[in-house]
């Protein structure tokens, strides 16, 4: 069985599903899974929990996955568990200012 997402993972995704953002759940890009993947605004969206601050290891590790993603053109944001479950509906209206920047800056380019 693949990796579960996280209830706060699944709220967000649900959240942005709701906004009209093709937003996909635990999105595997051929070398690891992206938690929110928005493709044609070339976004992933990591929900990490404690660990990933407190862990060098584990924050190195995202570091390098976030370099990588970045080299393929896509942005990574990197929202706390405690964010999403505390300010919600900030959080995610300022996700969806990120994705309309995003976007704009996306078009200016074609």
């Amino acid at each position: 069985m693949g990796k579960q997402p996280t209830l706060e993972a699944k709220d967000l995704h649900q959240a942005l599903i709701d906004e009209g953002v093709p937003a996909e759940l635990e999105k595997w890009d051929g070398h690891k899974h992206i938690d929110i993947a928005i493709v044609e605004s070339r976004i992933n969206i990591e929900v990490d929990g404690e660990h990933h601050n407190h862990d060098s290891r584990q924050a190195l590790k995202d570091l390098k996955r976030t370099y990588h993603s970045f080299k393929k053109g896509y942005f990574t944001i990197r929202i706390p568990n405690s964010l999403i479950r505390e300010e919600f509906h900030e959080t995610v209206d300022w996700i969806l200012d990120i994705i309309e920047e995003q976007n704009n800056k996306l078009n200016s380019q074609q």
